[in-house]
């Protein structure tokens, strides 16, 4: 999800943190999703493919999007190359340390 917040400023009145009301959302409309990247109000989520169907994540998201003040937002499946890394970080823990025999 990219772009949250409101328009001109870039805030969102009520008071509330909008990045942390979209996390929120996320975690609860997609069980086990994670935050993977956040730059301002750029966040990047990892969602189980278990979670839903991609049409229904979209239905989901454009549901909330304008209570959240979600600007824009894209869905992806995974590619091959980030399911490999992903498997091979959690396989081993790159240390680098431990390679240099320190």
């Amino acid at each position: 999800v990219g772009g949250v917040g409101g328009g001109g400023g870039g805030g969102v009145g009520g008071g509330g943190d909008p990045v942390t009301d979209v996390v929120k959302f996320m975690q609860q409309t997609f069980p086990g999703a994670a935050v993977e990247e956040r730059h301002g109000t750029f966040v990047r989520f990892d969602v189980p493919t278990t979670a839903m169907s991609l049409s229904d994540a979209f239905a989901s998201i454009e549901a909330a999007k304008e209570r959240l003040s979600v600007m824009d937002y894209a869905i992806s499946q995974g590619s091959l190359e980030q399911v490999f890394m992903r498997f091979a970080k959690r396989q081993f823990d790159w240390d680098p340390a431990r390679l240099s025999g320190s």
